[in-house]
C-alpha cells in the first residue's frame, strides 16, 4: 500500500463522515433540527453519488473512514428528520458499497480484518441483520488468541518496522470498538476475554508501556509514537472507563478532552462519552470489566500504604548509578543462596525502593525515565534468574512479599509478561505451601495471597482468604496463640510471642484495619480476641509496652535493632476498629510515642503454657524465663542466628528501669553470665548443636493474682548437670531472689549472675572495706553486703563473695550471628557484671538477695529496712518470703510441709505447690492463691489455722475443723490447657 495515495483517497470520505457523525451527535444532544438535517445531508449525498471503491486499499479506507457514517446512521435511525426514502437509499448504499467493502477484508489476518469486522458489525446492526451480527462475532472471537501474544504484543502489527506501535493501536481501536458494539447488542463482554494468559487488556497494557517508553521497543529501533493530541489517548480514555485502570487515566488526564477527528473513526469523543459496564455480570471471569468497589478501594489503599515511605534522593541516585547493564548490583553475592547468606534480599529491597520513588506523588523521581528503566532492568534480572533460597521463608514469604508489593505499586507500568511472571513467584506464598501450616506464618501467607488476589481483582479469592485470616484468631493447644496469650510457633513450645506471635497479630491487624469499611470486614469477636492477645500477651512481654523484654527474645537477640521502641501503628489501628479496651490501647500508644503524662500500669502475669513470668510497676519491669519437661529452653540456631543462647532459659531475670539497659550488648556479652541464672563457668561454650534442650524437671511455675506474684524453679541443667532450686518473690518496690540446693559435680566455678548490663555511671560497693566506689576493672569482692549501679540496688541478705566487673568490652555481632548480612564491625561497650561466687563443686549452695530499683548508696539500707522483707525459709524443700509492709507472703513448697507465715498464720500444704497469702494488720487472712507447678495434680489440699467463712467459689471447698482449730481447703486445680494457672480465693 502507498501511504500518501492512501491518505489522499480517503480524505473526502473522512471529512464528510466525520461531519455527519458530529452533526447527528449534536442533534441527539441538543434536539436542534438543523444538526439533524445536516447529518442527513452528508449521508444522502454519499448514498446518491458513491457507487464503488477503488482497489487495492479502497475496502480498508471505506471501512475505517466510513464507520462514522454508520455511527451517524444509528443516531438518526428513528428520527423523523430523516426522510424514509432517503433512509432506504442509504441502506442500499450500506449493503452494496460499505458492507461489501468491509466483508471483503474481514477475514484478513491483521488490522484490515479488525476494521472490516467493525464496519460489518456496524452495518449489520444498522440493517438489523442478526445473522451477520453473529457471523462477525464468531469471526472476532475466532482468532483473538492468534492476534494477541501472551505478553500482549500483536504479532501481525509489531512487524511493521517503524510503525509497529501505530499499527498496534490501529488494530486495537477497531477491535475494542467491536467489543463495545457486541456488548450493547448482546450483553456479551469480550473485554474480559482471556485465554492461555492472553487478553485484550494485556495488549492495551503493552501498547501503553511502549508508547511511554519507545526506546525499549524491541521490534524496531526508534519507532514512531503518538501524541497526546492524537493517538492512542482516545483509545486509552475509552478503555479507562471499561477497566477502571488508573494507569490509563494518569496517562490521558492532563490532555483532556480527547477528540479524534481524522482518518479513522472508532473512538472519536471518548471524554465526552465515557464508557461504563456497570451492572454487567461477567460470570466469574478473572479479568473483570465490572469493577468491585471494595476490591478497587483495597488495591488503591494498599498501594498508597506502600508508597507512604520516604524517598531518599541519595539512595536513588546510588541505585540507578551503580546498576549494572545486566540488572544486577555490585557487592551482592548472587551465588550463595544458603540459609546464612541470601544477600539477594538487598536486590529485592532495591527494586522496591526504586518502584516507590518512581510512583510516589511528590517524589522527585516520579515518572523518571532512568528510574523506570532501572526498575525494569533489575526486575528482568530477577525474573531471569528466579533466585531460590535454602531457607523456605524467602521463597514463600520474603520474595513473594516484594513481588506483590511491586505489582500493587507499579500496576500497569508493568508489562503483561512481567506481571504474569511476578504473580507466579508471588504465588509460592499460598495456603497449600509448607509454610502455611498453623503458626505465626499462616496469616502472613494468607495476606500475601490476598494481595495477589487484589492485584488480579479476584474478589472471590479475597473473600476466601479473609475467612482464613479471621479463623486463625483462636486459641490453640498446638502451634499458635495459647490460652495464656503467649504464642508457640513450633512444637518445641518455645515462647515466640514477640517474633512470630507479633507477626501473627500485625498481619491480622493490617487486614482488619484495611477491610473494616468493606464487605470483607472481620467480626467484632475476632477483633476483641486479638486485642486481648495484643494487650495481655504481646504488650505484657515488653518493657512498659514499648521495648521487647530481653528475656523473651530467642535468636532475635542477636539481630541489631531488636531493642528498638515498637511502633504505635498496630495499637492505633486496633483502637480505630472498636471501642473495646480503648483506654489500655491509648496508654500503650502514648507510651510508645514518649508521652510522659502516661505511666506504665502495674501487673504480674505468668504464661503457664510457656513458663515465663513478667512483672511491672510504673518505674521498673522484670521477668523470669524458665523451661521444664513440657518445653525446650530456646530456639534452635536456625539460619546461623542465636549461636550463644545455651543458658538463656536457665532462670533468666532481666531488669529494666529505662529500657535501654541491654541495648547493643550482644556483641560484648559474656554468655555464661546471664542475669538471674546459675551457670557452670565452662572453659568454652558448648557447640551450636547443643543449644536447644528440653527441661529435666516438672516443677516450674508461678503463683499470681495479676498484680503480685512469685516464681518457683526446680532447675537441673541439661548442659552441665548443675542443680538448683530458685525462686523469685515480687513486690511493689523490690523483689527477692532466693537460691538453694545448688550442686555441681564439675570442677568449674559456679556463678549466679545478679546482672550483666551496660555500665552507666559509678558503681558503689559495701563490703568488708566499708562503702566505696569501685574502680574500673574486674575483681573478686568478699563479704559484700550491697552494690548500687545505675540507680539499682542489689542487697545481699547474707553477705556474699562476688565477682564484680565494670570495664570496657569489645566484640562483634558475628559471635552470635553467622548471617552474611550481620555487621562485622567491632562494637565497644562499657559493661557492668555482678555475680555470686559459689566456687567449684558446690553442694547445697545458696543465695538470698533483694533487687531494689530506684535506689542509691545513701538510701539503700533504709529502703531495705522499710520494706520489711523476711526470709521465712530457703531450704531444699521450701522457699518463702514475707513482706511486712504489704502484709503478704509467698511460699514455694517442693514437697508438702508447714509454714508459719505470721504470728497468727500457719499454713500446711500436703503436696508440692505454690502459695500466696494476703492478710490485714491483725493477721486475718484476706486472700489465698495457689498453683501447681508440676501440672500433675487435679486437687490441691491445704489448711490454715483460721476459720475461713468466705463466699462460695466453684472450684474451692472449705471445711472448719473445730477440734484442730483449722480450716481445710480443697482446690480443684485448672486442667489441660489451663494447668499451671493460679487459683485465687478472696474473702
Amino acid at each position: 500500500m502507498k501511504p500518501e495515495e492512501h491518505r489522499a483517497n480517503s480524505l473526502a470520505l473522512q471529512q464528510d463522515a466525520f461531519a455527519a457523525y458530529c452533526s447527528a451527535l449534536a442533534y441527539r444532544l441538543s434536539g436542534k433540527k438543523g444538526y439533524g438535517e445536516k447529518a442527513c445531508y452528508f449521508m444522502n449525498a454519499w448514498a446518491t453519488v458513491n457507487k464503488k471503491y477503488s482497489e487495492p486499499d479502497g475496502p480498508l479506507v471505506m471501512s475505517y473512514s466510513g464507520s462514522a457514517f454508520l455511527m451517524a446512521a444509528e443516531l438518526m435511525d428513528d428520527m423523523s428528520v430523516w426522510d424514509a426514502d432517503e433512509k432506504r437509499l442509504f441502506k442500499d448504499w450500506v449493503t452494496s458499497v460499505y458492507r461489501k467493502a468491509t466483508n471483503e477484508i474481514r477475514e484478513r489476518k491483521n488490522n484490515w480484518a479488525d476494521w472490516g469486522r467493525l464496519g460489518s458489525l456496524l452495518a449489520a446492526s444498522f440493517l438489523n441483520d442478526k445473522e451477520e451480527i453473529e457471523r462477525n462475532i464468531k469471526l472476532i472471537k475466532g482468532d483473538l488468541s492468534e492476534k494477541i501474544a501472551s505478553d500482549g504484543h500483536m504479532p501481525a502489527e509489531v512487524i511493521r518496522e517503524k510503525n509497529g506501535i501505530w499499527y498496534t493501536y490501529f488494530s486495537l481501536a477497531p477491535m475494542t470498538a467491536s467489543f463495545w458494539v457486541i456488548y450493547n447488542l448482546t450483553g456479551e463482554n469480550l473485554f474480559s476475554w482471556e485465554q492461555e494468559g492472553k487478553s485484550i487488556k494485556k495488549a492495551l497494557d503493552y501498547l501503553l508501556r511502549y508508547q511511554k517508553a519507545p526506546s525499549e521497543w524491541k521490534w524496531y529501533e526508534g519507532p514512531n509514537v503518538g501524541t497526546h493530541a492524537t493517538w492512542p489517548d482516545n483509545l486509552l480514555e475509552a478503555m479507562a472507563g471499561i477497566y477502571g485502570e488508573s494507569a490509563y487515566v494518569e496517562y490521558v488526564e492532563n490532555s483532556r478532552p480527547h477528540i479524534y477527528p481524522v482518518h479513522h473513526f472508532a473512538w472519536v469523543f471518548p471524554t465526552l462519552m465515557p464508557l461504563s459496564l456497570n451492572g454487567y455480570n461477567q460470570g466469574g471471569q478473572s479479568s473483570v470489566a465490572k469493577k468491585d468497589a471494595d476490591i478497587e478501594k483495597l488495591r488503591k489503599r494498599f498501594a498508597m500504604q506502600l508508597l507512604s515511605v520516604p524517598v531518599s534522593d541519595g539512595r536513588i541516585k546510588t541505585l540507578v548509578g551503580t546498576l549494572q547493564p545486566d540488572g544486577s548490583w555490585p557487592g551482592i553475592d548472587y551465588v550463595d543462596t544458603t540459609r546464612t547468606a541470601f544477600q539477594h534480599e538487598r536486590h529485592l529491597s532495591n527494586m522496591l525502593t526504586l518502584s516507590v520513588a518512581y510512583k510516589k506523588k511528590g517524589s522527585p523521581y516520579k515518572g523518571n525515565k532512568q528510574v523506570r528503566k532501572a526498575v525494569h532492568q533489575a526486575l528482568a534480572f530477577w525474573l531471569k534468574n528466579d533466585f531460590i533460597c535454602e531457607n523456605w521463608w524467602w521463597n514463600q514469604i520474603g520474595t513473594p512479599n516484594t513481588m506483590v508489593s511491586m505489582l500493587l505499586i507499579l500496576d500497569r507500568d508493568l508489562s503483561p509478561e512481567e506481571s504474569e511472571r511476578m504473580l507466579k513467584i508471588a504465588g509460592r506464598g499460598n495456603m497449600s505451601a509448607s509454610g502455611a501450616r498453623p503458626s505465626g506464618d499462616r496469616i502472613k501467607i494468607a495476606g500475601l495471597q490476598a494481595k495477589a488476589a487484589l492485584f488480579k481483582r479476584d474478589a472471590q479469592e479475597v473473600a476466601m482468604l479473609m475467612k482464613i485470616i479471621e479463623e486463625e484468631i483462636k486459641f490453640s493447644t498446638e502451634r499458635g496463640m495459647q490460652h495464656d496469650f503467649s504464642f508457640h510457633h513450633r512444637t518445641d513450645w518455645v515462647n515466640n510471642t514477640l517474633s512470630y506471635g507479633s507477626g501473627y497479630a500485625s498481619a491480622f491487624i493490617e487486614w482488619a484495619s484495611n477491610v473494616a469499611d468493606t464487605k470483607f470486614r472481620f467480626s467484632e469477636q475476632a477483633v476483641r480476641l486479638l486485642i486481648d492477645y495484643y494487650l495481655d500477651g504481646i504488650c505484657k512481654q515488653m518493657v512498659y509496652g514499648r521495648i521487647s523484654d530481653p528475656g523473651i527474645l530467642n535468636r532475635d537477640i542477636t539481630r541489631p535493632g531488636e531493642e528498638k521502641v515498637w511502633s504505635p501503628s498496630d495499637p492505633e489501628k486496633l483502637r480505630n476498629l472498636t471501642d473495646y479496651r480503648q483506654a489500655e490501647l491509648d496508654n500503650i500508644i502514648c507510651l510508645r510515642k514518649g508521652d510522659s503524662s502516661y505511666r506504665p500500669v502495674s501487673f504480674a502475669k505468668f504464661f503457664w503454657r510457656t513458663d515465663h513470668f513478667v512483672f511491672q510497676r510504673p518505674d521498673f519491669y522484670t521477668s523470669v524465663r524458665m523451661y521444664s519437661t513440657r518445653n525446650a529452653n530456646m530456639e534452635e540456631p536456625y539460619n546461623g542466628e542465636g549461636l550463644m543462647n545455651h543458658f538463656r532459659g536457665d532462670g533468666t531475670n532481666y531488669l529494666s528501669v529505662r529500657g535501654d539497659e541491654y541495648k547493643r550488648l550482644t556483641p560484648v556479652y559474656d554468655w555464661m553470665k546471664i542475669p538471674g541464672a546459675t551457670i557452670v563457668q565452662l572453659d568454652k561454650m558448648p557447640g551450636e548443636n547443643e543449644i536447644q534442650k528440653w527441661g529435666l524437671t516438672d516443677y516450674v511455675g508461678a503463683v499470681t493474682d495479676g498484680i503480685y506474684g512469685a516464681v518457683g524453679f526446680d532447675f537441673k541443667s541439661p548442659h552441665t548437670g548443675l542443680a538448683a532450686r530458685k525462686a523469685w518473690f515480687f513486690f511493689d518496690k523490690t523483689y527477692v531472689c532466693l537460691g538453694t540446693n545448688i550442686s555441681s559435680w564439675m570442677k568449674d566455678q559456679v556463678l549466679t549472675t545478679v546482672n550483666q548490663c551496660l555500665l552507666n555511671g559509678e558503681v558503689t560497693v559495701s563490703d568488708a572495706d566499708g562503702i566505696h566506689l569501685q574502680e574500673q576493672g574486674s575483681r573478686m569482692k568478699k563479704e559484700v553486703r550491697w552494690v548500687v549501679h545505675d540507680k539499682v540496688g542489689y542487697y545481699f541478705l547474707k553477705k556474699e563473695n562476688v565477682i564484680l566487673s565494670n570495664q570496657h568490652m569489645e566484640g562483634s555481632w558475628k559471635i552470635a550471628n553467622r548471617q552474611t548480612t550481620t555487621p562485622t564491625d567491632i562494637i565497644r561497650q562499657d559493661v557492668f557484671t555482678l555475680s555470686i561466687d559459689h566456687g567449684s563443686f558446690p553442694n547445697n549452695g545458696g543465695y538470698a538477695y533483694m533487687v531494689i530499683p530506684s535506689s542509691d548508696p545513701q538510701s539503700i539500707e533504709k529502703k531495705v529496712e522499710e520494706e520489711g522483707v523476711v526470709i521465712l525459709a530457703n531450704c531444699p524443700d521450701l522457699q518463702a518470703v514475707r513482706h511486712g509492709g504489704l502484709n503478704m507472703a509467698y511460699a514455694v513448697f517442693y514437697k508438702g510441709g508447714t509454714l508459719q507465715v505470721h504470728d497468727k498464720i500457719v499454713v500446711e500444704m500436703d503436696s508440692p505447690g505454690m502459695l500466696m497469702v494476703k492478710y490485714n494488720d491483725v493477721g486475718e487472712i484476706l486472700a489465698l492463691g495457689v498453683s501447681d507447678p508440676t501440672r500433675f495434680m487435679k486437687k490441691l489440699h491445704l489448711s490454715v489455722n483460721q476459720k475461713i467463712v468466705w463466699p462460695a467459689q466453684e472450684n474451692i471447698q472449705t471445711e472448719w475443723d473445730e477440734k484442730q482449730a483449722l480450716t481445710r481447703i480443697s482446690v480443684d486445680l485448672p486442667q489441660n490447657e489451663y494447668a499451671g494457672k493460679s487459683v485465687i480465693y478472696n474473702k
